[in-house]
């Protein structure tokens, strides 16, 4: 099947037309681009919608091949036509929502392309791009889950969240859980099941988009959306720790900016896109939270590392190109921050592969690898 039969058009060109924004106010953000070409550019992001579902129920994304925006069959999405991956370098997987898989840039100019560039001067490195539109924390830590049990096993994994769990800390995270469940129990024969799935993703991630949350959730104090942010982040956490227990997988955590913190107006170049949008509002609220007292009072005190400031540290210049996916420029500023904290020791494969073999592991991973032990929300 054609890989068309399941696009939509990028929603970035309705929400510019209906905000009275256009295209080539987006110029500054793409140095040396035409119109034209940022158009195009926008036009395959669209492939970004085309969504899998996963072992666990998070959503992938599809393999594709356009111009600007290209899976891989891992469900990677590449660097660039010029990346060569090594097979015997350091293995990095990046995971994280829609800012990590670079919506509305190109291949090159994501932070895995930015952060392999730059980590392949000090050392041999492959760095995988495993980030997908609406994932949280949990369903980037179940996306590392996913791989080492099926035996794609990094080096290290990096790990960028924050807006889509603030996004969520309300309930609805991908709006998927109750409705595949239905799905996977009426459908029988694989035919069946494989059309009802097509039709479900594609309505992903708009329908997960306009969930009435408000009406359906108790959560109304600042203190209680925290609380549920920080429970939700600290189970990501657990699983992100027996990863790295059993499987040898050294683990980094970033909380990403957004540009409702620490964002000058010149900077964000699509400012009337997020208007009215009720969710945007609790991710405003969150940060703030986040400005006044810190990361650790929605996301606990496990070890993370903050870049929620970062933007500060840049000249006058777009930081992002929508209301909230970040531009080329502040992509890279990000990878230079994040590949400050990459140190790799030693390989020892031998070490890894006795701890996926040992019984301890085994039997503690029927337990951690059971989908049914991880409600989305």
């Amino acid at each position: 099947m054609a890989q068309e039969d399941f696009v939509r058009e990028n929603p970035v060109f309705f929400l510019m037309e209906r905000s009275g924004h256009q295209p080539a106010e987006l110029g500054p953000a793409f140095p040396g681009f035409s119109v034209e070409e940022i158009i195009s550019l926008l036009h395959d992001n669209r492939f970004g919608l085309r969504r899998t579902v996963e072992r666990f129920g998070y959503l992938g994304i599809r393999e594709c091949k356009s111009d600007y925006f290209n899976v891989n069959k891992d469900g990677s999405r590449s660097n660039g036509f010029n990346s060569v991956v090594s097979d015997d370098g350091y293995q990095v997987h990046c995971y994280g929502g829609s800012t990590t898989v670079g919506q509305n840039v190109a291949d090159n100019q994501t932070i895995s392309a930015y952060l392999e560039s730059k980590l392949r001067k000090k050392l041999n490195v492959n760095v995988f791009n495993f980030g997908a539109g609406n994932h949280t924390s949990l369903h980037s830590s179940l996306r590392l889950l996913d791989h080492v049990v099926s035996g794609n096993i990094p080096d290290l994994a990096i790990f960028l969240n924050g807006f889509n769990d603030c996004f969520y800390s309300a309930g609805g995270a991908d709006g998927i859980l109750q409705f595949l469940d239905s799905v996977l129990e009426a459908s029988q024969d694989s035919k069946g099941r494989a059309k009802k799935l097509n039709d479900f993703v594609d309505l992903i991630p708009q329908g997960s988009s306009t969930t009435n949350f408000i009406k359906t959730t108790g959560y109304e104090t600042d203190e209680q959306l925290a609380n549920h942010a920080r429970n939700v982040y600290a189970t990501s956490v657990s699983i992100q720790k027996f990863v790295t227990k059993y499987f040898g997988v050294k683990v980094l955590r970033f909380i990403e900016p957004t540009s409702f913190l620490h964002c000058r107006a010149e900077q964000f170049l699509l400012s009337r896109i997020s208007s009215g949008n009720v969710r945007f509002e609790l991710v405003k609220r969150l940060y703030e939270i986040i400005g006044d007292h810190g990361c650790e009072k929605v996301f606990g005190n496990e070890e993370l590392i903050s870049l929620v400031d970062i933007g500060q540290d840049l000249l006058p210049g777009p930081l992002y190109v929508d209301e909230v996916h970040f531009s080329p420029s502040f992509n890279d500023h990000i990878a230079q921050k994040i590949s400050a904290h990459v140190v790799f020791s030693p390989r020892n494969l031998a070490r890894k592969r006795l701890k996926i073999l040992s019984r301890e592991s085994k039997g503690t991973l029927g337990e951690v690898a059971n989908p049914h032990n991880y409600p989305l929300f």
